[in-house]
């Protein structure tokens, strides 16, 4: 059996709450997409050029109405090319920061998630995907009144239309998020 090395980095990253509505909806969308960006981007360079991995996961993680979360990515490698492969990570995100991404990655990953929401709507699952909306918006709107102090009455109205404008026009905002 050969050895090998796991790699973990996280990273913490602020996210809107859901009582911010759609901006949080938008929020988690962007980062979904940067993280898909990120992925691609780093297993090109892992695999691709350095011939050090197979498989690069970089996935956002949050817990319901934190306003905390993290990107975690992760590898499995040789042991004695675990340091080099962390710095070409490292190196490859800060220059993803500095100059984003090109056209073609903003277009592969707004097509992907576009992709991906359409199987999500067509697949036996999708009243489960629907209710990510749903909940999402709900918990929004409980939170938005705890806040203000007001009697707990949430207005079903704005949860309908918060869940339907976060899968209204979802490739094109995708794209502009990216």
């Amino acid at each position: 059996s050969v050895e090998k090395a796991t790699v973990l980095l996280i990273f913490h990253v602020a996210t809107k709450t859901e009582d911010a509505g759609q901006e949080h909806l938008d929020d988690a969308l962007a980062l979904q997409a940067a993280c898909r960006c990120g992925s691609e981007r780093l297993l090109a360079k892992l695999r691709g050029e350095e011939h050090g991995v197979y498989t690069v996961s970089m996935t956002l993680g949050r817990n319901s109405l934190s306003p905390h979360g993290h990107i975690s990515i992760s590898f499995d490698c040789d042991p004695r090319r675990r340091e080099l492969l962390t710095s070409a990570v490292l190196n490859e995100l800060s220059e993803l920061q500095k100059v984003g991404p090109s056209s073609a990655e903003t277009d592969a990953v707004a097509a992907g998630m576009a992709d991906t929401h359409a199987r999500n709507l067509k697949s036996s699952a999708a009243n489960s995907y629907w209710l990510f909306f749903l909940l999402e918006a709900y918990k929004g709107e409980r939170l938005r009144i705890a806040k203000a102090g007001a009697p707990e009455v949430v207005d079903p109205q704005k949860v309908e239309t918060t869940a339907l404008a976060a899968s209204h026009g979802y490739a094109e905002r995708v794209k502009a998020l990216v």
